[in-house]
C-alpha cells in the first residue's frame, strides 16, 4: 500500500487518467480518507476545467516575426 507522499505524488497522473489498475485502487482508497489530497484533486480538476475553458488560438495584436528576426540577426553576428 502507498503512503501519503506516494499517493500524493502520483494525483496528476490519477486525474490524468494515466495510472496502471493496481495503483488506481491504491490511490482511490487512500483519497477516500485524505482530506489533504481530496482537496488537491479538486485543485487540479479546477485547473484543468480553466484551461480547457481557454481559447484555442490566440492571435497576437502585432506580427511578432521582425523583431524576433532582427534579434537573432543580432545574436548571430
Amino acid at each position: 500500500m502507498m503512503n501519503h507522499n506516494e499517493s500524493y505524488e502520483r494525483l496528476n497522473d490519477y486525474i490524468d487518467g494515466e495510472l496502471p489498475t493496481h495503483q488506481l485502487s491504491e490511490i482511490e482508497r487512500h483519497v477516500n480518507e485524505c482530506v489533504e489530497c481530496q482537496t488537491e484533486i479538486r485543485k487540479l480538476r479546477s485547473l484543468l476545467a480553466d484551461a480547457a475553458s481557454l481559447p484555442r488560438e490566440m492571435v497576437p495584436q502585432e506580427d511578432l516575426w521582425p523583431s524576433i528576426k532582427s534579434q537573432i540577426a543580432e545574436h548571430e553576428n
